[in-house]
């Protein structure tokens, strides 16, 4: 069997169980928050309201009477809730929050308290009462028994209990040694609804002779649960909008009739299927005895304008098997639709002369509307010669009043001394209807002085030589013209070498006359020993038209690869032989003058009988290949340089790998790389070859 966990206690439940057994808080809330003790006011987040008188639902209540779980003695004391009730809250949004649980007081301990020293004996009220919330007295009976050894009289407290718990009995007078049943009666008075709940009470007798003489006896109260139906009412119950797509209403859910919670989901519908609903909160919480709002939000796309529709609205709220329904009406109204705004190019004939652009303004006059309207500018010409700028694009034209906006017309101007009518139409959408308004562009255009303009250049062919920069004089001639010519000058050259810098950049050339710029070419310069002729134009543009006049530049290179041959040849030749007179080994100063053949065959302890040339050492190779190297100048492709540079390194590094193969050090000194330094000089030299 499933179990149910309490949330106030942690305790865990059989399923069926109606109160927790530990701490006998109500375990049916939906919304996770327990009852307090006492009567219930109209709270819970929402807004009271009067009594409904919406939806007809099921008015039949119900009290249901539930089996309380009691306490065992040796669990803690359980919590209980009997003080009076908390002070309903207000809320000015119909937004709705679970109510907070209440912090648990304590309880009466379950065990009897005596304090009759023998005086008087009770028995009975041990069995747990259920008190119905409609108000209905159950009565229990006590059995006082006189065990003392005078009259006394008996009466019935409850201290510590619930206002709205009223415990009724009358007084007890009994001679000593006898006893008489005392009959009680419980019930519930309070203007509102008590929440289900379980509680334990005190029920004290005391006696009125000695007042100190009192039995106080725990009781275990539970007050049922009373079903009743949630009714449901809007606010307002016919909703009603103009020129809206959307409107709010009020739903009410009263829940007065019940002293446990509701916590309801709401849908709604209607016949067409045309609306769209939504609800805040999505669920709402309605506390016992309590009322509460939701706002419902519908949306609907709007009639036609001068058309009213009404649509039925159904709204229902759903909690488990408890179901409450409701009806309102949604009215929407659209106005009747505005005459079209009225549209107007001022002026309609637009001449221009001389221009590639014009202005202009277009009215729009929205005097007979009786709402605004935004208005979406546009235009359009026959040919698509015309560019239409609006400012702004997009306007709103309130109603009664007469808007401009501005209007710039680009179009290309006609050839000289031609005159062309471009008719034009204007447009004004609102996005349902289209006004328009026709207008035409005129322009005409005067011969244009670049026709009969001239350009020349002084020298037309730049010699630079060897140099990278030069500079001539482009003169411009506007005497056949009876215009001023405003022209603008750069160069041109097909290959994009050249660099134009002129002086002026512009020049205003009056009828007439002459003007001239200085016009700096620079050039890259060309490929050593080559000379280059390289084309240019000088263009002179008004922005339409152009006047070209043609010009080239020469310019040669000289060939420094034959002086470099011989600079590292050269040096590369006696750096080999210099290197002979410095140590040839970092360990020793021994030189390569020092190095013969007998030397040689020492280091592996042998000797070498070479007869007449015994004196030829290291350095006289060195030396002769050194001069071999600068020898190789006289030929022509250098090949007796490299090979000589090459063998020269060859000769060096084998002494020395000579000496560690004998055992000695093979470190290179300064003379060593003096020689590989100008073998490899020699070598470049050799390289440096014109090809």
């Amino acid at each position: 069997m499933g179990t149910v966990v309490c949330g106030e206690c942690g305790e865990q439940n059989d399923s069926s169980a109606t109160f927790c057994s530990n701490c006998h808080a109500y375990l049916q809330w939906d919304a996770g928050n327990p009852p307090t003790a006492g009567p219930t006011p109209r709270q819970g987040g929402a807004v009271p309201v009067a009594d409904p008188v919406g939806a007809q639902v099921e008015r039949d209540t119900e009290v249901t009477q539930i089996r309380p779980r009691l306490q065992p003695p040796s669990q803690p004391q359980a919590q209980a809730q009997t003080r009076s009730p908390a002070q309903p809250r207000t809320q000015a949004q119909p937004q709705v929050q679970p109510e907070p649980r209440p912090q648990p007081e304590s309880q009466p301990s379950a065990t009897p308290s005596d304090t009759t020293d023998g005086r008087f004996r009770v028995t009975g009220g041990s069995d747990p009462v259920t008190v119905p919330a409609t108000g209905e007295p159950v009565s229990i009976s006590l059995e006082i028994t006189n065990t003392s050894n005078i009259v006394d009289g008996y009466r019935i407290a409850t201290p510590g209990a619930p206002e709205w718990l009223i415990a009724e009995a009358g007084q007890l007078q009994l001679y000593p040694g006898t006893s008489e049943s005392l009959p009680v009666r419980l019930r519930i008075s309070s203007p509102t609804l008590v929440r289900a709940q379980q509680l334990r009470v005190t029920l004290e007798v005391r006696s009125m002779v000695q007042d100190t003489a009192a039995v106080e006896l725990p009781l275990e109260i539970t007050v049922p649960v009373v079903q009743s139906p949630v009714m449901l009412r809007p606010e307002p119950q016919l909703v009603r909008v103009r020129d809206q797509n959307s409107a709010k209403c009020l739903i009410i859910a009263d829940n007065s009739r019940s002293n446990r919670p509701a916590r309801l989901a709401f849908s709604a519908s209607d016949p067409e299927l045309a609306v769209r609903f939504s609800f805040q909160p999505e669920v709402l919480f309605v506390g016992p005895g309590a009322s509460a709002a939701i706002e419902m939000v519908m949306t609907a796309e709007s009639p036609e304008p001068g058309q009213e529709v009404s649509r039925s609205v159904t709204v229902i709220a759903v909690e488990d098997d408890r179901r409450a329904e409701t009806q309102l009406t949604f009215q929407q109204t659209a106005s009747p639709a505005d005459p079209p705004v009225a549209v107007e190019v001022v002026p309609s004939l637009i001449r221009v002369n001389d221009g590639d652009s014009a202005q202009a303004r277009v009215v729009l006059d929205n005097r007979k509307a009786r709402s605004g309207v935004r208005i979406w500018m546009g235009a359009t010409d026959p040919e698509q010669a015309i560019t239409f700028t609006f400012t702004p694009p997009v306007v709103d034209v309130e109603p009664g009043r007469v808007l401009a906006v501005d209007l710039r017309l680009d179009a290309p101007r006609p050839a000289p001394g031609q005159e062309v009518n471009r008719p034009f139409t204007v447009t004004a959408a609102d996005g349902r209807t289209t006004v328009q308004a026709a207008a035409s562009l005129v322009q005409s255009s005067s011969r244009a002085a670049i026709e009969t303009l001239t350009v020349s250049l002084d020298p037309s062919v730049l010699n630079l030589g060897h140099r990278r920069r030069g500079s001539l004089t482009a003169v411009l001639d506007n005497r056949a013209g009876t215009q001023p010519a405003n022209v603008a000058l750069y160069g041109d050259d097909p290959r994009n070498a050249l660099r134009f810098s002129f002086s002026p950049p512009t020049l205003l050339i009056p009828p007439g006359r002459t003007a001239v710029s200085r016009v700096s070419v620079r050039s890259p310069g060309p490929e050593n020993g080559r000379e280059v002729t390289l084309p240019f134009d000088v263009i002179a543009s008004d922005g339409r038209s152009e006047v070209r006049s043609s010009g080239s530049v020469i310019q040669a290179a000289a060939d420094r690869r034959p002086l470099l041959r011989i600079l590292f040849t050269l040096l590369g030749g006696l750096a080999m032989i210099l290197g002979t007179y410095l140590p040839l080994r970092a360990a020793d100063s021994m030189r390569a003058w020092d190095l013969t053949a007998d030397e040689f065959a020492g280091i592996f302890n042998g000797s070498v009988d070479l007869g007449a040339a015994a004196w030829i050492t290291v350095g006289h190779v060195i030396i002769a290949l050194g001069i071999l190297v600068m020898i190789g100048l006289v030929t022509a492709k250098g090949g007796l340089s490299r090979r000589m540079a090459v063998l020269g390194v060859m000769v060096v590094v084998g002494t020395l790998v000579t000496f560690a193969v004998g055992g000695d050090s093979p470190m290179p000194g300064a003379g060593a790389f003096v020689i590989i330094l100008g073998c490899v000089a020699g070598f470049i030299g050799g390289r440096l070859v014109r090809t």
